[in-house]
């Protein structure tokens, strides 16, 4: 609604200023929420892995890569992403629910 009455006072007053503020504060929002969120990503990292991934990333074994995939996922950081068999893939939820939350200040 903001949007509107700001354009419409563009038409009757020529309030360029006004429209201008509203619009940079849409884009000063819309960035520093982009911002928040990037910085959460970057510290949960990946939102999918295998275990081979993993073992070759961490300088592990494949044991010891699927052991620790499995403790992921009883400890509800990780979950088994349906319908693959081999490699297996998980998928970090929080990541994902990141990206799909709404915006809050």
């Amino acid at each position: 609604m903001k949007y509107y009455d700001a354009i419409g006072a563009v038409s009757r007053e020529g309030d360029w200023e006004g429209w201008l503020r509203l619009f940079l504060t849409a884009v000063e929002v819309q960035t520093n929420d982009a911002i928040r969120r990037t910085e959460r990503l970057l510290a949960l990292q990946s939102p999918y892995l295998t275990a081979p991934w993993l073992a070759e990333e961490l300088k592990i074994t494949n044991q010891t890569a699927h052991n620790l995939c499995r403790h992921l996922v009883d400890q509800d950081i990780l979950r088994r992403v349906e319908g693959r068999r081999s490699p297996i893939v998980y998928c970090a939820w929080e990541v994902l629910r990141t990206l799909e939350e709404p915006e809050s200040d």
